[in-house]
């Protein structure tokens, strides 16, 4: 849901006015926040602006972090392109050079004599052990986490595109629980909108914090609850399997089981037990990936029903 509202131009952006107001691309810029803050949302709204889309890159800078890799990327950057001159690099998670001097000190010079044809613009949740003289060659802004106010306007603004109707104490606890992060609200909000209790809705929200996947979240749900039959539990399965590997899947109600374990919402002993006997049933990786996800839940099914 997130992307579906993303913004698309600077007037839809929330909470960043000093920013959006006065930005521009005459020198590489530096964008820092926190998650979900709009970071590369703001870097693909000013990169649109300045080309076509065509002409962007987008890399990030955790899973490209050697030397050799920012030396591939800036070959690509500097090629000619069939769709213009004008051309944008966006390197996302900035931070995550620290550990590579070289790979940080390679991008010195292409900051320093960028054509007026090109632009680079860096994103980063933190500043980190990045040298002084990279952080020198940008103009740096730091976006602030959205206030209650801008979230609740955002809510509020979905809820009636979606025809969703949330009661005032969750649309509360959600906007808290979402840390002025737009993202976080926005993938908070298919997991919680049909929730009732108070309680239930707490314990969803933080495991969501967790990054838990909203369909394996789902999933998680309809066994720990035994509301459903195996053959419903099969067919949900089967449409999670449309988008995500049987592995994803295993190792995201892992990471859900792990998270309740850890969590005040854990029922009683009984129910830690059942969970420990499912997580055991899960790690089984010695078959391949579909037997070992349908054996696994087949087997967190039976123990659930059977506690019920």
């Amino acid at each position: 849901m997130h992307l579906k509202y993303r913004p698309t131009k600077r007037s839809e952006i929330l909470g960043q006015n000093s920013i959006i107001n006065t930005v521009n691309l005459d020198k590489p810029i530096l964008l820092i926040g926190q998650t979900g803050v709009g970071k590369t949302t703001i870097a693909y709204i000013l990169a649109n602006e300045f080309c076509k889309s065509e002409n962007i890159t987008e890399r990030d800078c955790v899973t490209n972090s050697t030397k050799p890799d920012i030396e591939n990327i800036l070959s690509e950057f500097f090629r000619s392109s069939i769709f213009g001159k004008e051309k944008v690099l966006i390197l996302d998670e900035l931070h995550g050079l620290n550990q590579s001097i070289k790979a940080q000190r390679l991008l010195l010079k292409p900051l320093e004599t960028l054509p007026k044809n090109k632009k680079i613009i860096a994103c980063s949740s933190t500043v980190g052990k990045l040298e002084k003289q990279l952080l020198d060659r940008f103009l740096i802004y730091k976006l602030k986490p959205l206030s209650n106010k801008n979230l609740k306007q955002l809510l509020n603004y979905v809820c009636e595109k979606e025809s969703i109707k949330l009661e005032r104490w969750l649309k509360i606890l959600l906007i808290e629980k979402s840390d002025g992060s737009a993202r976080k609200l926005l993938t908070s909000l298919p997991i919680i909108k049909n929730i009732k209790d108070k309680e239930e809705a707490e314990y969803l929200l933080d495991i969501s914090s967790m990054d838990a996947d909203p369909d394996v979240l789902e999933l998680f749900k309809y066994i720990l609850s035994g509301s459903l039959s195996w053959i419903q539990i099969v067919n949900l399965v089967k449409n999670i399997q449309k988008t995500k590997s049987s592995d994803a899947i295993r190792i995201g109600l892992i990471n859900i089981i792990t998270g309740r374990l850890k969590s005040k919402y854990m029922t009683s002993l009984n129910e830690g037990s059942l969970l420990i006997k499912s997580i055991k049933s899960l790690n089984n990786i010695f078959i391949p990936q579909d037997a070992s996800l349908i054996t696994a839940l087949f087997d967190m099914f039976c123990l659930f029903k059977e506690k019920k």
